[in-house]
């Protein structure tokens, strides 16, 4: 059994992980993206938020999101 984090590079959001695979329970894994082979560990702690992970240098890290923009100046 493997588990694997799915990102994609082409985001503008940089490389998050947008779907988690457990191969044996889904032997369909997606071809357009990118797996990342994630731990036990990994996987369980995917679950304190799962849209809150990225990639980065091979290694599965916390996403922060950027800033919202500056609010345009007065008129």
């Amino acid at each position: 059994m493997s588990y694997y984090a799915y990102y994609r590079l082409d985001l503008s959001s940089g490389p998050r992980v947008i779907g988690w695979y457990d191969d044996s329970v889904n032997g369909n894994l997606p071809a357009d993206g990118y797996l990342l082979s994630v731990t036990l560990d990994q996987w369980d702690a995917r679950m304190t938020n799962p849209s809150g992970w990225a990639v980065e240098d091979g290694q599965l890290v916390e996403w922060i999101p950027p800033p919202p923009p500056a609010p345009p100046p007065p008129p």
